[in-house]
């Protein structure tokens, strides 16, 4: 699809090329798909259009390159995000596990017992703390990546997960 303003430059350089040349020039207007087509003697509107047809091609190929290259750099964002999330959340539930812990120990201390509240607390508080221990300093997203990968390709499919 050509825009407006590179059909505006075409016919420009058209306009140029055959006033300016001393070819010998013949205009034909036909309108086939709804674009005048220009025949000139010598072949200089083919090599024109050939011309513009391959940068097209390359430009479009620079554009598609361009777009995954800021694809796989937004996915390596939002990667590192996720890590520094998971790492500020660990954080916060290792700090109620530590607390939730200390009021074990001090309830143990004062009054023989563990609460048993408190003690179911600490389950979920573990389960939780060391999964997102895991996501923000250990190896999880790598795993989860190398486990969606053998899925994608067990599938047969050709998408490759960004790095």
């Amino acid at each position: 699809i050509i825009s407006i303003s590179d059909w505006v430059i075409f016919v420009a350089s058209l306009s140029v090329i055959i006033f300016s040349s001393t070819l010998s020039i013949t205009t034909i207007s036909s309108y086939h798909h709804n674009f005048p087509t220009l025949f000139i003697m010598g072949g200089v509107a083919s090599s024109i259009q050939t011309g513009m047809a391959e940068n097209m091609r390359k430009m479009q190929h620079e554009q598609r390159e361009n777009m995954m290259k800021a694809e796989m750099k937004r996915a390596r964002i939002e990667q590192a995000l996720a890590r520094a999330r998971a790492r500020e959340n660990a954080k916060w539930a290792g700090g109620l596990l530590s607390f939730v812990l200390t009021a074990i120990v001090a309830a143990r201390l004062r009054t023989g017992r563990i609460p048993a509240p408190l003690a179911a607390a600490t389950v979920p508080l573990t389960f939780s703390t060391s999964y997102l221990a895991d996501m923000g300093w250990g190896n999880k997203i790598k795993r989860i990546k190398a486990d969606a990968q053998r899925e994608l390709t067990e599938e047969g499919s050709d998408i490759v997960l960004p790095s």
